[in-house]
Protein backbone atom coordinates (compact mmCIF):
# COMPACT_ATOMS: atom_id res chain seq x y z
CA UNK A 1 0.00 0.00 0.00
CA UNK A 2 1.36 3.48 -1.06
CA UNK A 3 1.61 6.10 1.88
CA UNK A 4 1.37 9.76 2.04
CA UNK A 5 1.45 12.76 4.49
CA UNK A 6 -0.64 15.58 3.83
CA UNK A 7 -0.11 18.61 5.70
CA UNK A 8 -3.05 20.90 6.09
CA UNK A 9 -4.84 17.93 6.70
CA UNK A 10 -8.02 19.24 9.02
CA UNK A 11 -9.57 21.63 6.22
CA UNK A 12 -9.48 22.86 2.69
CA UNK A 13 -7.37 21.40 0.20
CA UNK A 14 -5.82 19.65 2.70
CA UNK A 15 -8.43 17.53 3.78
CA UNK A 16 -9.60 16.97 0.27
CA UNK A 17 -6.27 15.55 -0.89
CA UNK A 18 -6.47 13.77 2.22
CA UNK A 19 -9.43 12.25 1.51
CA UNK A 20 -8.70 11.16 -2.17
CA UNK A 21 -5.93 9.53 -1.34
CA UNK A 22 -8.06 7.70 0.98
CA UNK A 23 -10.18 6.89 -2.00
CA UNK A 24 -7.43 5.42 -3.98
CA UNK A 25 -6.50 2.96 -1.39
CA UNK A 26 -3.19 4.87 0.12
CA UNK A 27 -2.40 4.66 4.00
CA UNK A 28 -2.34 8.86 4.80
CA UNK A 29 -0.67 10.58 7.61
CA UNK A 30 -2.83 13.46 8.57
CA UNK A 31 -1.34 16.64 10.00
CA UNK A 32 -2.47 19.89 10.89
CA UNK A 33 -2.69 21.52 14.35
CA UNK A 34 -6.67 21.03 15.00
CA UNK A 35 -6.63 17.25 16.28
CA UNK A 36 -9.84 17.31 16.62
CA UNK A 37 -10.59 18.34 13.18
CA UNK A 38 -8.39 15.53 12.17
CA UNK A 39 -10.45 13.00 14.41
CA UNK A 40 -13.19 13.82 12.00
CA UNK A 41 -11.67 11.62 9.16
CA UNK A 42 -12.86 8.21 10.22
CA UNK A 43 -10.87 5.88 7.80
CA UNK A 44 -9.26 2.71 8.69
CA UNK A 45 -5.91 3.95 6.56
CA UNK A 46 -5.78 7.36 8.57
CA UNK A 47 -2.77 8.17 11.00
CA UNK A 48 -3.52 11.27 13.11
CA UNK A 49 -0.77 13.34 13.49
CA UNK A 50 -1.21 16.50 15.01
CA UNK A 51 1.24 19.31 15.14
CA UNK A 52 1.88 22.73 14.26
CA UNK A 53 4.36 22.17 10.90
CA UNK A 54 6.51 25.29 12.58
CA UNK A 55 7.91 22.83 15.13
CA UNK A 56 10.38 21.18 13.51
CA UNK A 57 10.81 18.88 16.30
CA UNK A 58 6.85 18.00 16.30
CA UNK A 59 7.13 17.41 12.38
CA UNK A 60 10.31 15.28 12.92
CA UNK A 61 8.41 13.13 15.44
CA UNK A 62 5.06 12.98 13.16
CA UNK A 63 6.93 11.89 10.25
CA UNK A 64 8.71 8.91 12.59
CA UNK A 65 5.36 7.46 13.93
CA UNK A 66 4.19 7.36 10.75
CA UNK A 67 6.73 5.45 9.21
CA UNK A 68 7.53 4.58 5.60
CA UNK A 69 6.64 7.40 3.40
CA UNK A 70 5.93 7.58 -0.38
CA UNK A 71 4.59 11.40 -1.06
CA UNK A 72 4.05 14.23 1.35
CA UNK A 73 1.45 16.92 0.06
CA UNK A 74 2.09 20.38 1.54
CA UNK A 75 -1.39 21.89 2.08
CA UNK A 76 -0.86 23.88 5.45
CA UNK A 77 -0.90 27.47 5.65
CA UNK A 78 2.53 27.91 6.56
CA UNK A 79 4.41 29.26 3.65
CA UNK A 80 8.26 27.45 2.35
CA UNK A 81 9.00 30.48 0.61
CA UNK A 82 11.69 31.21 2.99
CA UNK A 83 12.57 27.89 3.61
CA UNK A 84 12.29 25.29 0.67
CA UNK A 85 11.09 21.87 0.81
CA UNK A 86 14.76 20.85 1.02
CA UNK A 87 15.37 23.21 4.07
CA UNK A 88 12.39 22.01 5.77
CA UNK A 89 13.39 18.91 6.65
CA UNK A 90 10.56 17.33 4.47
CA UNK A 91 13.17 16.30 2.69
CA UNK A 92 15.02 13.96 4.78
CA UNK A 93 11.92 11.87 5.16
CA UNK A 94 11.37 10.86 1.45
Amino acid sequence: MKSIIVTGASSGIGRVTAEYFLGQGWRVGLIARRAHLLAQIDHENVIALPCDVTDEAAVDAAFAQFGHLDAYSGASGHSFRQHPATDSGVSGHL
